[in-house]
Parts: structure tokens; sequence; C-alpha cells
């Protein structure tokens, strides 16, 4: 059974029958995905027991640290922002969890920091303001991430508008603009809507993570949870009308053809496209290719994604320039390596291509 296909049984209270070496696997493969807190989570929810040695202390210690982690989170969010309000702080990513919980009623808390986002002109001023035990660990134009001294809590403080990515920044711009000002526990700051975090995090996950490795599963369920608070069919076609304006539609595609079961928000127009499900599925299922493959079987799927297109394929494009162009010119400094590095990234592209074909 594929792993994915486990986390979402037991989402959705289905049974499961595994021997205790898939269980061991399974439960690596969350640990590895830095998923274990919420499969934990998800198992006392089922009141399932792995009998396997010692893992039941370790799920019962690491479900009551993620709670402890949840609330120390809020407590420092909830201090930060009162230091901050005036600058009109802005709350996105996992950190929204923390505020507004869209991961069905889990209360732990599965991000390893918190996302603020603050106009740059602002950026002097917050970096003078006094905040008790926290320190900088590291300092950009775009971004700098102040850690407690028990390194307990990370926060990450974004200023816009953004000047290295141009493609990020016009999704930032959507992220302002469908922010709203609410109050939740005695702190007032901004929070987008849905639509604008779905497109954020679609272009985090196929965007931020160098040269495609496989699909973390970490973000492909915030997809799904975010995606599920989503109730009216007009607000998924707004989604997709935003999607296509920000060149992400056909990454929301296959992401969409990836989630288990009937669903009532089934586009029509979605489901007249080519179905590639298959093809991303290689991103995230059981046994991977060896790690050489991995990179090339993306590219190829992504190549896939590319001729479904019937115009030029923006996305396609940036992921080409942002992922091989530069990673060739900032790994390999002669101009034969870079050739010889071209030319093998080409050919097991090729080979890529030919594997997934296999049925």
């Amino acid at each position: 059974m594929k792993y994915a296909k486990i986390i979402f049984n037991l989402i959705q209270k289905k049974p499961i029958q595994l021997s205790k070496q898939q269980w061991q696997n399974f439960i690596d493969f969350a640990r590895e995905n830095e998923i274990l807190p919420f499969i934990s989570y998800l198992l006392e929810r089922a009141n399932i027991k792995i009998l396997i040695p010692n893992l039941e202390r370790e799920l019962y210690v690491l479900r009551q640290t993620d709670i402890l982690r949840s609330k120390i989170f809020k407590r420092e969010l909830t201090q930060f922002i009162k230091l901050t309000s005036k600058y009109k702080p802005i709350i996105f990513k996992g950190g929204i969890h923390l505020l507004n919980p869209y991961w069905m009623d889990y209360d732990g808390y599965i991000s390893q920091d918190i996302d603020l986002l603050f106009p740059v002109r602002y950026k002097a001023e917050i970096l003078n303001t006094p905040v008790s035990n926290y320190h900088i660990i590291d300092h950009s134009y775009e971004r700098v991430t102040i850690q407690n001294h028990e390194r307990t809590v990370t926060i990450d403080l974004h200023f816009y508008p953004f000047q290295s990515n141009k493609d990020e920044n016009e999704i930032i711009k959507l992220l302002v603009k469908n922010s709203s000002k609410v109050t939740i526990n005695e702190i007032r700051l901004g929070i987008p809507d849905t639509v604008s975090c779905l497109i954020y995090r679609i272009f985090h996950m196929f965007f931020h993570h160098n040269d495609f490795p496989p699909l973390p599963m970490r973000d492909f369920l915030d997809f799904y949870f975010l995606l599920g608070t989503i109730k009216q069919p007009e607000t998924i076609k707004q989604l997709y009308t935003s999607l296509k304006q920000t060149k992400l539609h056909t990454f929301f595609i296959h992401l969409y053809q990836l989630i288990p079961g009937e669903t009532p928000r089934k586009l029509d127009e979605i489901l007249t496209r080519p179905s590639s499900s298959k093809l991303l599925s290689l991103l995230t299922r059981e046994n991977s290719t060896h790690w050489f493959l991995q990179y090339p079987i993306a590219r190829a799927i992504l190549w896939r994604m590319r001729k479904m297109e019937t115009q030029r394929s923006t996305e396609f494009l940036n992921l080409i320039r942002h992922s091989l162009v530069e990673e060739t010119v900032r790994l390999y400094t002669s101009p034969i390596s870079r050739i010889f590095h071209m030319l093998k990234t080409a050919f097991l592209t090729v080979l890529g291509e030919g594997l997934i074909t296999i049925k």
C-alpha cells in the first residue's frame, strides 16, 4: 500500500491492515517527511495501536510535545504581534493553522516556524523593536529570521515587495490584496483568503524546492486541507480563474487529480483535460526510483505538462530557468563541466521520459 493512501485512509477513517514491517516503513516515511506528529494524532484518533517495541512510547511523547509546541508558538506569536501590530503584519503559510485551524481538529503544530509579512518600509523599525529573548540568526533584504534563545520558536519576517523573485512577488501582492484584518486571541493582524493561500501553496510546492525532489507530503496535505475548507463550487471556479492568471493552473490540475475519493468540487474543465495523475504520483510513490533518476523523471513529467498546453507555458520555462540553468551556473564553474552537465541532464531526462511511459 502506498504511503499516501495509508495517510488518507487514516484521515477518512477507513480500515487499514499492515504487517509489522509495513507499519515500520510507514512510520519511517512519516518521520522522514516531518509529519510524524500528525500521524500520531491520526493513530490516536482511530485508536490504532502499533505493536512495535518502544514505538508506542515514542508516539505518545511526540504527541504531547506537539501539543505543547502549538501552545508555545501561539503564545510567542501573540507576544510578537502585540509589539509589531502597527506595522501591518500578515500571517501566511502554515502559521495560519495556529490562529484558524484547518487540518481537521488537529491540535498540534507541524510547521517548523511562523511566517509573517510586513511592508519593507517598516523593516528598520521592526528590527529595532526590542523583543526579549530573541536574536537574529539569518538576515537578507527580503527575509530576517529570528529565534528565541531556547531555540524552540523560529519566526521568519518577510518584507515585501520582493526584489529577487518577480514571480513570487506577484503572488505576494495577491496575498496582501486579499488579506483581511482580524482579531484573534487579543491580537490583530491580516490573514489572506483561502484562494490566495492555495495559490501561494501551489507556487511554493513547485518553485521553492531545489530541482524538484519528490513532492513533500506535508505540502500536499496542506494543499488538501486548504482545498477542503472551500464549500462553494463558485469559489473553486474563482480559484481556477486566479490560477490561470498567475500561470499556475496546470499544477493545480495535477494536484487536484491526486486527491482520493469522489468530491463534489470537480470542474468540467478539469475533467476534460488529459489525466497525468499517474505521472505525478511517481513523485510521491512508496518505492522511489534511484536518486539520480528522481530529478529527470520530475523534469519529464513537467515536460508532459508543457505539451498539454496549447499556448506557451510560462511556468514550465520558469521552472527550467530557475532550476536547470541557475543550478548549472552555480555548481559548475568551467564551460566544459557545464556542457557535460547539460548533456547528462538531457540524456537522463530522455531516459526518465522513457521510464514513465512503461505501464
